[in-house]
């Protein structure tokens, strides 16, 4: 009998190098109904509430644009949560990050464009 162990991701997956974690972490909010939202999930800020919630391609909320990166897990399935979020100045290894079901490569290409304009940079030889 074989037993596989599979262990949930945790930050240092995804974030391989921080500025300033006093700095560039903030608390955010988790708009209700995103459900649970795992670490490592790209999110947009909506424009109207300031809440966050996972990037979503379709949109026109202000969530379709890559706006922060959760730091923690959080189940924001019936209300609000406050979380860390991640907001710049960080190396990511982006074949960790948690996009959408569905994300085309190209709409993961433009978001990471988004991050590495807020100094959220990613690097392959991680």
């Amino acid at each position: 009998m074989t037993v596989v162990a599979t262990f949930p991701k945790v930050a240092h997956d995804w974030l391989k190098h921080e500025l300033d974690t006093a700095l560039y972490r903030k608390g955010g909010v988790i708009a209700s109904g995103a459900g649970i939202v795992t670490t490592g999930m790209v999110l947009g800020k909506v424009t109207a509430s300031g809440k966050y919630a996972p990037i979503d391609f379709a949109a026109a909320d202000g969530t379709e644009n890559a706006a922060a990166i959760l730091i923690n897990r959080a189940d924001a399935t019936s209300a609000d949560v406050e979380t860390a979020i991640l907001i710049g100045q960080a190396q990511i290894v982006p074949n960790q990050i948690v996009w959408p079901s569905g994300a085309t490569t190209n709409e993961k290409d433009a978001a990471l464009v988004q991050l590495a304009a807020l100094g959220i940079v990613s690097h392959q030889r991680f």
